[in-house]
């Protein structure tokens, strides 16, 4: 009240509340299609931690005693809102729902993606075995192409890809085959670029 020695209580000042766009931390955009899951996790809890609102995805994280009941919701609202910002709009239509908090978001995401490892494993390796060298221009994009499969296996978690240091058992494979084809492949576009040659009569 007016004329009484009482101030008003102020939300006390966290860290989170200073971010303006979390894009700019976490440049990717989470999709159903996209095989980017393990990495956006990684980056998100590399933020959630930055910020100190772990705790907000992650049940084991200890809450901070200090935090009182309303800045705890206005923090998990711009949780909330990091995990919007970073997902496809098909993917935000999939989540939204009324008055769920951001564990709950993130527990729906961890669902949809980890209960489609399977699938996804499967259509990556297809992929993986279809993959044609004649379909590409050249060497650079052909072993770009795998590196791209090998990260997306790995994002999705299947470790037959791997061995125990963390190199790629099939990369290492498709860089002996390359080095073998490597010397026909050669000769055979220096033959191709002959071929097109003007006869000069």
């Amino acid at each position: 009240m007016i004329g009484t020695n009482e101030t008003p209580s102020k939300t006390p000042f966290h860290t989170a509340f200073g971010v303006n766009n979390i894009k700019n931390s976490i440049p990717i955009i989470l999709d159903q299609t996209a095989t980017c899951y393990a990495s956006w996790v990684e980056l998100f809890q590399i933020q959630a931690c930055v910020y100190d609102v772990l705790d907000h995805i992650n049940q084991e994280t200890p809450c901070l005693a200090a935090i009182d009941e309303t800045t705890w919701n206005q923090l998990d609202a711009i949780v909330k809102k990091w995990i919007y910002a970073t997902i496809s709009s098909e993917l935000a239509r999939t989540i939204l729902k009324p008055g769920t908090t951001a564990q709950d978001l993130w527990s729906l995401l961890s669902e949809i993606f980890q209960g489609n490892r399977a699938t996804r494993v499967g259509y990556l390796e297809e992929q993986f075995t279809s993959t044609r060298i004649d379909a590409f221009t050249n060497i650079t994009e052909y072993c770009a192409r795998f590196e791209n499969f090998d990260d997306q296996l790995a994002n999705v978690g299947n470790p037959v890809f791997r061995t125990k240091d963390g190199t790629s058992t099939r990369l290492l494979k498709l860089k002996r085959v390359i080095m073998i084809l490597l010397p026909q492949l050669f000769n055979n576009q220096i033959i191709f670029q002959a071929s097109r040659k003007p006869n000069v009569n």
